[in-house]
């Protein structure tokens, strides 16, 4: 069981750290049962190697991977304080926005299996990830990199195509162990 018709609210601390990628996303919590794409996968937001710039991206079986459904926006000072990512997922659109000003609406006009599997529920997951192409080059002195996560905020909005479900929030914060120095036996 996962989320379902929700406007989380995350505010976030994201220092900068080399080599680390900070993600807030949902994954269609049917996974299991249909795959990805199928699922569908909500980025809320992803701070990649310029970290002033955030994107949002949505994959489903009409896009994914290297999403067209995507945008990307500056974020002034987004390393240096709290900033709050909201989702507003609707049956009819999902809004992506940063400090309450909405930068990317997604709203096919005919929607199909293809494009909206967003009727289903969703997990929420929260994580920091190290290296890979979305994080870049962890340097040899690396030693630590947190994301301050000040709140999770959610409201559930009811829809009559919906039927009324128990709600769980999974959040899982994905680490990565510091490198060991090359003198430490493995």
């Amino acid at each position: 069981i996962g989320l379902k018709k929700l406007v989380p609210e995350i505010k976030t601390d994201d220092k900068p750290g080399a080599g680390t990628w900070r993600a807030i996303w949902m994954l269609g919590a049917n996974i299991n049962r249909v795959g990805w794409p199928a699922c569908g996968e909500i980025d809320i937001m992803d701070k990649k190697l310029d970290k002033n710039t955030i994107s949002a991206a949505l994959h489903n079986l009409s896009s994914s991977g290297n999403t067209e459904n995507t945008k990307e926006t500056s974020v002034t000072g987004s390393t240096t304080g709290f900033h709050v990512y909201a989702v507003n997922w609707t049956a009819e659109k999902i809004e992506f926005s940063i400090g309450g000003m909405v930068f990317y609406t997604y709203n096919p006009t005919v929607k199909t299996n293809e494009n909206w599997p967003y009727s289903a529920s969703q997990f929420i997951i929260l994580n920091l990830v190290m290296g890979g192409s979305l994080g870049g080059y962890i340097p040899a002195d690396f030693t630590e990199s947190k994301m301050e996560i000040d709140y999770v905020e959610y409201t559930v909005k009811k829809h009559p195509r919906f039927l009324k479900k128990i709600i769980i929030i999974y959040i899982s914060l994905s680490f990565m162990n510091k490198p060991k120095k090359s003198n430490e036996n493995s």
